[in-house]
Parts: structure tokens; C-alpha cells; sequence
């Protein structure tokens, strides 16, 4: 007889009479599994045996189901077997044996290959590229704004994959007085404390109170060497050594070389401002965004 394919109601569905594994809500598998079903349905059906008369037992297929009940959807696409208990237990090692769960972070960084292959590729667009839902793509790319330790620490469990989420949410200046919380407290407490630590920094954006969040130490000028034409042309010209001399002081011909050195090298005390003000620039423009990515999530 071959297998027959329904849509069948979550009522007429009984757990398996014993299972490989239980389901873990917290996991990656359970939650990336819910955003898809909840976005773009069922994808593959779960197998069943029939029991009695409307009724069926799940041979495998436990997370779809699940989540399904979770969502309160009114049936599930299903394969329905004429199986034995033991072709049942076989069933399920075969299924169980082939899913090798992958790391959050592992899903982030394969995401972020894509955009570097197709640069402008939206979120949405991704989300139908690779069948899962927009909020699901968000939540995987949000991992990469943790540090390389933070992510480390989600890969080996250490902070629950709910907390990690929003961990990644809390402007990065921030996070690493929060990562010791992540760790400890339970997902819903810690949810709770990010979204109040977003909160504020949301008003403090608005209200251009941000002083307190930086340390003016954070800002360090780069060196780097200005080009063979713009150092002949000051050797010729003089343009910038007279205001440079006049603003630092320079009194010894020791000075005045080190002054020369410091040009060269974009170190001297304009070009450290002009870094400065750049510097400063950029922050204001990620302020905005990141304001903007907040403004969106709510």
C-alpha cells in the first residue's frame, strides 16, 4: 500500500508512543523553526501512523509539530505510514541521525557571505532566497554585532539563544557590562533588562544625551603616511608648516623635525582634530541608524 498525504487536524495527532529526544524550546533548531512555519508555513510533512478511526500517532517529525501547536494552526501536512513500533524507532534514528544542528553564529556568517555576493540584497529578499522569514534573518545578522568572546560564549550555550538576541540589540559600547547578565540570569528576566537598557539609550538619542555613554579616551588618531605629492608640495610651497609652527610652539630644530614627522604621518595637531571631527561624524551617522533599527523593531 503506498503512503497517503493529508492535511490533518493537530487534534487527531497522538506523541509518539516513545521518543528519541525531547523537545528544547530554547534551541536554535526549535526557534528558527517557529519564525519559518509562522512566516511561510510547512515546508515537509511529518509522518504518521493511523491508529484508529481519525486518530494517528507522529512517527517523526516532533519540532514541526510543536511549533504547530504552538502557533494554533488547524492541521499539518502529513505522510501516513503502515509502520511496526520497531520500523518505528528505526524511522526515527534515520531522521535524527541526519540533523546536525548548526550554530547561530555559523547561520549569521553564511547570511553575511550572501550580502558580500549580492550587495543590496535586502533582508526580505534573503528571507525568500534561503525559506525563512525577514525577523528570523534580522535576528541571525544581529549575532555578528556581538564581539568574537560574546559569540563564542552563545556558541557553547553559555548564553541562551533568546538573551543573545537581544544582548545583540544594545548598542555595542554597552554590551560588555551586560554579557555577565546574558549568562546568568533566566531569558525572560534578562529580555526584560535589555529592552529597558534600549529603552533609555533610545531617549537619550532623542534627546542628544549620549555624553555619558562615551568615553572621550575611546577616540585614538591613526597614522598614516601622506602621499610623495603632498610632502614635495609642502617642501615647495610651505602651506602648512607656518600655522603648524605658530599653534604648537615650536622654539628648538629638534622640535620643528619631530613636527615634520608628525605631518607626515597625519599625527600633527590639525590633522589629529580633523580625525576627530570625522570620528565624531561617523558615531552621529551610527547613532542614527542604530536609532532608526531600534525605531524599526518596535
Amino acid at each position: 500500500m503506498e503512503d497517503e498525504l493529508a492535511h490533518i487536524p493537530l487534534g487527531q495527532i497522538r506523541d509518539p508512543w516513545v521518543m528519541l529526544r525531547f523537545v528544547d524550546k530554547q534551541s536554535i533548531e526549535y526557534l528558527e523553526m517557529l519564525e519559518s512555519i509562522r512566516a511561510i508555513g510547512v515546508l515537509s510533512s511529518v509522518t504518521v501512523r493511523r491508529i484508529g478511526e481519525n486518530e494517528y500517532e507522529l512517527i517523526t517529525g516532533m519540532h514541526r509539530l510543536t511549533v504547530c501547536r504552538e502557533l494554533r494552526r488547524p492541521t499539518i501536512p502529513c505522510t501516513i505510514k503502515k509502520a511496526t513500533d520497531d520500523e518505528v524507532l528505526a524511522w526515527q534514528i534515520q531522521e535524527n541521525a541526519v540533523h546536525a544542528e548548526t550554530r547561530p553564529v555559523d547561520f549569521a556568517k553564511q547570511l553575511k557571505r550572501i550580502q558580500k555576493l549580492r550587495p543590496g540584497i535586502t533582508q526580505s529578499e534573503m528571507a525568500v532566497m534561503v525559506r525563512k522569514s525577514p525577523p528570523w534573518i534580522s535576528k541571525m545578522l544581529g549575532l555578528l554585532n556581538l564581539s568574537a568572546k560574546t559569540q563564542r560564549l552563545v556558541a557553547l550555550s553559555k548564553i541562551p539563544l533568546s538573551s543573545a538576541y537581544m544582548l545583540a540589540k544594545i548598542p555595542s559600547s554597552l554590551q560588555p557590562q551586560f554579557v555577565d547578565q546574558a549568562c546568568t540570569m533566566p531569558p525572560k528576566q534578562f529580555e526584560a533588562l535589555a529592552a529597558s537598557v534600549i529603552k533609555r539609550w533610545m531617549e537619550d538619542v532623542r534627546q542628544g544625551k549620549l555624553d555619558h555613554h562615551f568615553n572621550d579616551n575611546e577616540f585614538k588618531p591613526q597614522p598614516w603616511l601622506r602621499s610623495l605629492k603632498d610632502i614635495l608640495r609642502e617642501i615647495d610651497k610651505r602651506e602648512h608648516a607656518p600655522n603648524l609652527i605658530v599653534a604648537e610652539r615650536i622654539k628648538t630644530a629638534a622640535q620643528g623635525f619631530l613636527l615634520g614627522l608628525k605631518w607626515a604621518a597625519n599625527l600633527d595637531r590639525f590633522s589629529v582634530e580633523e580625525q576627530r571631527r570625522a570620528a565624531e561624524l561617523k558615531r552621529h551617522k551610527n547613532l542614527k541608524s542604530l536609532l532608526q533599527e531600534r525605531i524599526e523593531d518596535e
